[in-house]
């Protein structure tokens, strides 16, 4: 930045723009009177944050220089203000994220502990201190911590501290920037428009600026960083899109993807698309990046993995929404299928669903609202069910002749049939009774039942 002003009642009066962005090797030595008295960083970049230098421009002398070090995150766009303004800004966002991310654990933990529990995971106190620790920010005292590294030009010190300023003008259009987390500068132009720029403010907890147009008074352009809707498990998807899961705390702990640093300068439709890649299912059905509205439902591990879907708003928690937990009453996760689209006239389907055990099961309708065949194992090994349909009665069987006697030469000819479970209808290569099909159980001796016989109590000795 350069400014010429000579006290603190003239420079807290002085606006400007920053003057360029770069690295120590732009930086003129010889416009500092004593550029080797800590009057312009010496390397790059800096352990401590982003170099901001004040150049305090002089008509009779050489100029006077002076520079701090500045947090990552903090954010110069088209605002005037003075640097320590922007830090106490920074602060705030710090406190606003803190409240966020605990109402989203307080709506969010209750389910998520309640499904890994299901899943045979445990989350224990340890965890849950460590999580509590992640989301408890400091704030920053911008001059208290970065003091140290003032020149002794009084007049430039004044200068950096007094002055306000705006981002940069530059090939006719002004730029904003924001400090990164390898302590450069990260410019917002029209190449950038969309983009988003993570900043950690803790471990695991990153926040989203976004690169923005804006139209300025004069009728030009100008582009600047702005946070975004927080989106903490990076996948793309906000709160106010519909993400029901947003943190990703325990997602190490469920072995889930990671995207390093591969999303940084992705705008939303291409974060989405790589969280979508690394996401495999039903794998990670507990992972935050995993759970949001472009997500599968994966029927049976009490989580609401897609929020109900696109614009549905669902909590984590609600199990009987737009697309049911419960395999039995959700046909296309039973069978993992894709679901037709509302309103569509052109039969386009949504996202394939499936369910904890990724496997391809056997499902009808019934006055009940369906049942899938095969999802509880051995246990639907002969269950008998009615399609409300008008197909008739069915009979759930597996494939496997050590399970299911069969002839021979018998093969199952059901359209309903899964990977190795079928509901076999009565009228599938079994006696006519005459003016209907019904499958019939058989036991070896009536003194042997005990337990309620079939509903049309029939018995085959």
């Amino acid at each position: 930045m350069e400014v010429n002003c000579d006290d603190e009642e003239e420079c807290s009066g002085k606006k400007v723009h920053l003057d360029e962005y770069g690295t120590t090797g732009d930086m003129n030595e010889d416009y500092c009177d004593e550029p080797d008295e800590g009057e312009i960083p010496g390397s790059f970049p800096s352990e401590k944050g982003c170099y901001f230098v004040v150049e305090e421009e002089d008509d009779y002398d050489a100029n006077d220089c002076t520079f701090t070090t500045v947090p990552p995150g903090l954010n110069i766009n088209e605002k005037y203000a003075t640097l320590e303004q922007r830090g106490e800004e920074l602060s705030l966002q710090t406190s606003y994220f803190y409240e966020v991310l605990n109402t989203l654990a307080k709506g969010s933990w209750p389910g998520l502990v309640a499904g890994a529990a299901y899943g045979g995971l445990t989350i224990g106190v340890e965890t849950i201190l460590e999580f509590v620790d992640l989301i408890t920010f400091g704030q920053f005292d911008l001059f208290g911590k970065f003091s140290s590294l003032f020149s002794d030009d009084i007049d430039a010190n004044i200068a950096l501290q007094e002055v306000k300023f705006n981002y940069n003008y530059q090939d006719g259009f002004y730029n904003g920037v924001i400090c990164g987390n390898d302590h450069y500068w990260y410019r917002c132009d029209k190449d950038q428009v969309g983009s988003k720029y993570w900043v950690n403010f803790a471990k695991q907890v990153s926040v989203p600026f976004q690169c923005y147009e804006i139209e300025l008074d004069d009728g030009g352009l100008g582009y600047v960083w702005k946070e975004a809707d927080h989106d903490f498990d990076r996948d793309g998807y906000t709160n106010t899109e519909g993400d029901c899961y947003d943190l990703s705390f325990l997602d190490p702990y469920f072995g889930c993807p990671s995207l390093e640093e591969e999303y940084q300068g992705l705008n939303s439709t291409e974060l989405r698309e790589v969280a979508k890649s690394k996401c495999i299912y039903p794998q990670n059905h507990f992972c935050a990046i995993c759970i949001n509205p472009g997500a599968p439902e994966v029927c049976g591990d009490k989580v609401n993995n897609d929020c109900g879907g696109p614009q549905q708003f669902e909590e984590l928690t609600q199990l009987e929404g737009k697309t049911s937990d419960d395999c039995n009453k959700n046909q296309f996760a039973c069978r993992q299928e894709a679901p037709p689209l509302d309103n569509s006239e052109d039969n386009a389907t949504g996202i394939t669903q499936t369910n904890i055990y990724g496997e391809t099961f056997s499902w009808i309708n019934t006055p009940d609202g369906g049942y899938c065949c095969g999802f509880n194992g051995i246990d639907d090994l002969g269950k008998t069910a009615v399609s409300s349909t008008g197909e008739g009665q069915f009979l759930c069987l597996n494939k496997e002749p050590d399970l299911v006697g069969h002839d021979a030469e018998y093969t199952y000819e059901s359209p309903f049939c899964g990977d190795e479970w079928c509901w076999v209808s009565a009228s599938t290569g079994v006696p006519d009774e005459g003016d209907h099909y019904s499958w019939a159980e058989c036991m070896k001796s009536l003194k042997k039942i005990k337990r309620i016989p079939p509903e049309n109590g029939r018995f085959l000795f």
